[in-house]
């Protein structure tokens, strides 16, 4: 998956996610990126897996339990990949260490 600039789309394989930025996940991407033709001007290749049963995302998202941010480009597209989290949770106001590595019900 490629998650890029919104200046190069796919008729058919790109999704528009938020203003000025897409997600394409088909080889005609990574094609226009290595020829280096006409491709997005900014881009970040991807990689995971994330399953929810049905109505599981919604119900989390009630309840809070992501934190939600707006897309930043300059923060995405960053190549200080490491440093990303912590400048995320710095623009939302978050001290990392409140943060709990424990789920559940209290």
């Amino acid at each position: 998956m490629v998650l890029h600039t919104d200046d190069w789309m796919s008729d058919d394989a790109t999704i528009a996610i938020a203003d000025g930025l897409a997600m394409t996940g088909t080889r005609e991407v990574l094609s226009v990126m290595a020829d280096r033709i006409a491709g997005p001007g900014r881009s970040v290749l991807v990689l995971g897996y994330a399953g929810w049963g049905e109505g599981q995302l919604d119900e989390e998202l009630s309840e809070n339990a992501w934190l939600i941010a707006e897309a930043d480009m300059d923060l995405i597209f960053d190549e200080d990949h490491e440093g990303k989290w912590n400048r995320v949770l710095a623009k939302l106001g978050v001290d990392a260490s409140f943060l709990s590595t424990q789920a559940g019900r209290a």
